[in-house]
Protein backbone atom coordinates (compact mmCIF):
# COMPACT_ATOMS: atom_id res chain seq x y z
CA UNK A 1 0.00 0.00 0.00
CA UNK A 2 2.83 2.40 0.84
CA UNK A 3 4.36 1.85 -2.59
CA UNK A 4 1.06 2.65 -4.28
CA UNK A 5 0.82 5.96 -2.44
CA UNK A 6 4.40 6.73 -3.36
CA UNK A 7 3.76 5.96 -7.04
CA UNK A 8 0.66 8.14 -7.08
CA UNK A 9 2.68 10.95 -5.53
CA UNK A 10 5.34 10.65 -8.24
CA UNK A 11 2.66 10.63 -10.96
CA UNK A 12 1.01 13.77 -9.62
CA UNK A 13 4.36 15.49 -9.19
CA UNK A 14 5.28 14.82 -12.81
CA UNK A 15 2.62 17.35 -13.88
CA UNK A 16 3.60 19.96 -11.29
CA UNK A 17 5.86 22.95 -11.66
CA UNK A 18 9.58 22.84 -12.43
CA UNK A 19 10.40 22.17 -8.78
CA UNK A 20 8.82 18.84 -7.93
CA UNK A 21 7.26 18.42 -4.51
CA UNK A 22 7.16 15.00 -2.88
CA UNK A 23 5.36 14.18 0.35
CA UNK A 24 6.59 11.03 2.09
CA UNK A 25 4.15 9.82 4.76
CA UNK A 26 5.09 6.94 7.01
CA UNK A 27 3.37 5.31 9.94
CA UNK A 28 6.73 4.14 11.25
CA UNK A 29 9.44 6.08 13.04
CA UNK A 30 12.41 7.37 11.05
CA UNK A 31 14.68 4.85 12.84
CA UNK A 32 12.70 1.85 11.51
CA UNK A 33 14.93 -0.15 9.07
CA UNK A 34 12.51 -0.17 6.13
CA UNK A 35 11.94 3.58 6.35
CA UNK A 36 15.67 4.18 5.92
CA UNK A 37 15.65 1.95 2.82
CA UNK A 38 12.60 3.70 1.37
CA UNK A 39 14.16 7.15 1.79
CA UNK A 40 17.43 5.91 0.32
CA UNK A 41 15.55 4.57 -2.71
CA UNK A 42 13.73 7.87 -3.24
CA UNK A 43 16.98 9.82 -3.09
CA UNK A 44 18.74 7.42 -5.47
CA UNK A 45 16.01 7.78 -8.09
CA UNK A 46 15.78 11.55 -7.79
CA UNK A 47 19.45 12.41 -7.24
CA UNK A 48 19.85 14.55 -10.38
CA UNK A 49 16.46 16.25 -10.29
CA UNK A 50 15.27 19.36 -8.49
CA UNK A 51 12.67 18.46 -5.87
CA UNK A 52 11.39 19.28 -2.42
CA UNK A 53 11.00 16.22 -0.22
CA UNK A 54 8.73 16.66 2.78
CA UNK A 55 8.47 13.90 5.36
CA UNK A 56 5.56 13.40 7.74
CA UNK A 57 5.45 10.82 10.50
CA UNK A 58 2.17 9.54 11.92
CA UNK A 59 2.15 9.35 15.67
CA UNK A 60 0.30 6.08 16.15
CA UNK A 61 1.29 5.83 19.82
CA UNK A 62 -0.64 9.03 20.54
CA UNK A 63 -3.75 7.61 18.90
CA UNK A 64 -3.56 4.41 20.91
CA UNK A 65 -3.49 6.32 24.21
CA UNK A 66 -6.71 8.18 23.42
Amino acid sequence: MQYLILLITFFICSFASEHKRILFISSYDRSFPTVKKQLQGIKEVLDDKIYLLQMKWLKISLLLVL
